[in-house]
């Protein structure tokens, strides 16, 4: 059997012994509720309460309601282990599930792993996270795979000075690896790599760096506001490299935050367009948003990763 079908069952045996049939099952959830990733993880959270709230009305798991107990981390891992340590010490849930961030999904593995527990659908593609070691199931492509592609596509298009720039942080770091990892199996060195402070709101220092170095493409490696806040000092120079970012960038904060400055701006993404209702996955996911009357975009990765637990059943039983 294949590892992602050992952790659906894990993961539908343990909620069907977990509790008996009149309880809830509860599932628990470490997220940035405040702070400058506040975005991200808010939009996240839309899209798996609509998953949530279908699944609910349709009678749950078994019969059995499922009850998400979430608590803020402010992006502080010392606070999502205790976060985690709370959730399955004291809450008694059955397993972790949507963390965000490397540094996060790092400090909760050990908590998870002391409960003899799993984290499942973390928002998170590094490297350090994955391996048959680590208690975590994904649903997404990981970052390597991202930024490898990213790096191909610059060399095949004759783009060969290129910058990296990363928020200085576990995230930030991880994938900043990465990319130079990528880009030396393409032959080619980074013109200028740095890493700025993720806190700070006007990083046009940073922005001055990137311009002045020459580069053709500059690589940012960051997530929510501190991501919007380089690209925001680059764009509003007169000429600037043509700016890529990765998935966890948000398509939709950039729009926001950045309007028609946002255009000519490449994502990488692992999840389709949320318009392409051509894919089942986001049709069943526009279908469910008309129907709860949702009005913001919210996250059909998070459908995504949400609704793995509801067909797992299925897949089991067959």
């Amino acid at each position: 059997m294949k590892a992602w079908r050992l952790a659906l069952a894990a993961l539908t045996l343990a909620w069907a012994a977990a509790t008996p049939a009149a309880e809830p099952i509860l599932v628990g959830q470490s997220a940035v509720l405040t702070g400058p990733l506040a975005p991200n993880s808010l939009a996240f959270m839309e899209g798996q309460k609509l998953l949530f709230d279908q699944l609910n009305k349709a009678g749950g798991v078994g019969g059995r309601p499922v009850k998400l107990i979430t608590y803020d981390d402010v992006y502080a891992p010392d606070k999502a282990a205790a976060n985690a340590e709370k959730l399955l010490g004291t809450d008694r849930v059955v397993c972790l599930f949507g963390t965000m961030g490397t540094g996060i999904g790092a400090a909760m593995v050990p908590v998870a792993a002391k409960y003899d527990s799993f984290i499942f659908g973390g928002l998170t593609g590094a490297a350090v996270l994955r391996g048959p070691k680590v208690p975590i199931y994904h649903v997404r492509e990981s970052y390597a795979d991202e930024v490898h592609r990213v790096m191909n596509h610059l060399k095949t298009v004759g783009v060969v000075r290129i910058a990296v720039v990363s928020s200085d942080d576990a995230y930030g770091k991880g994938i900043e690896k990465d990319a130079l990892e990528a880009l030396q199996k393409n032959g080619l060195s980074p013109v200028l790599s740095l890493r700025f402070d993720p806190q700070e709101k006007e990083p046009a220092r940073t922005a001055q760096q990137v311009i002045a170095s020459g580069a053709q493409a500059v690589y940012v490696i960051a997530a929510g506001m501190p991501a919007i806040n380089v690209i925001r000092a680059l764009v509003a120079a007169p000429v600037h490299p043509q700016i890529y970012t990765n998935s966890v960038a948000s398509s939709f904060l950039l729009y926001k935050e950045l309007g028609d400055k946002s255009r000519g701006i490449v994502l990488s993404q692992v999840m389709p367009p949320f318009w392409k209702t051509r894919f089942p996955i986001v049709d069943e996911y526009q279908r469910a948003r008309r129907s709860a009357g949702s009005e913001g975009e919210g996250s059909s990765w998070a459908w995504r990763a949400t609704s793995r637990p509801r067909h797992s059943r299925k897949r089991c039983s067959a």
